[in-house]
């Protein structure tokens, strides 16, 4: 009978735990109304919960509204370069055709075509006013922001026409790119681009080699300080890189 108890109070114990210690909820204060802005990002729960208590709490404090952020997670940044580039075609063709207007079959794929060369016919047009025309009620993804990626990814964005800068390039809001005489974001650091028309890095980190030092004992290899250390025949199957087909930092060049 006293067992039965101890198991009884301990189940109901570790259920209470999660309501004891809940944190008050941070933004309670939000209502129907208020913004709301809609990110698509490959960062976990833990990257989005942070920055967008942050965000939501600074502009508050700024504009006196609270921010509500629809975050969209579908996959690595591979996956949403691929989901951003079907929604914008997909959008942008159907507003066209809706004015009576021819679309060739060529065209889908010439639209978000970052090297397209103009040939004379009319996906020229098309192509051309895709990135000319910045209204969302025409055509869009319906996505407000990619918070995620990296320069390349970014770059790639804007030449395919798929984003926008988020204010005119030679007036930008005071506070936001620099502060009292202090560049918040600078343009370019130790070689890295971090700041571009449509682009605004938010951490400041590079790419390189995480190794397990006791496995590379084990092994009997140094450890490596260059790319070309990855060819040693010993560490045949034992390195790992990230999944192309899903994030873009495959796609990270080497300098």
């Amino acid at each position: 009978m006293i067992k039965n108890i101890i198991i009884l109070s301990v189940s109901a114990l570790v259920i209470a735990l999660p309501f004891i210690f809940r944190q008050e909820e941070l933004q309670t204060r939000w209502k129907p109304g208020d913004p709301e802005l809609v990110i698509v990002t490959p960062h976990n729960e833990a990257i989005r919960f942070e920055f967008g208590h942050a965000f939501s709490k600074w502009h508050e404090q700024h504009y006196g509204k609270p921010v509500r952020i629809d975050w969209r997670a579908i996959g690595g940044t591979s996956e949403i370069m691929r989901y951003l580039a079907a929604a914008y075609v997909s959008s942008y063709r159907s507003w066209w055709k809706n004015q009576g207007k021819e679309w060739p079959l060529e065209a889908t794929q010439a639209v978000v075509n970052r090297k397209y060369k103009p040939d004379g016919s009319i996906v020229d047009e098309i192509h051309r006013t895709m990135r000319e025309i910045d209204d969302a009620e025409k055509f869009g993804c319906d996505i407000d922001l990619f918070f995620g990626g990296g320069e390349y990814d970014h770059n790639k964005a804007s030449r395919q026409g798929m984003s926008v800068p988020p204010w005119p390039v030679d007036n930008p809001p005071e506070g936001i790119l620099s502060d009292g005489g202090l560049e918040v974001i600078p343009e370019r650091l130790s070689g890295e681009t971090w700041r571009t028309a449509t682009l605004l890095g938010t951490a400041i980190s590079t790419f390189g080699i995480c190794y397990n030092m006791d496995r590379l004992a084990e092994l009997g290899v140094d450890e490596p300080e260059v790319w070309d250390d990855l060819a040693n025949p010993k560490l045949f199957k034992q390195v790992g890189v990230s999944d192309p087909t899903k994030s873009g930092s495959i796609s990270k060049p080497l300098r």
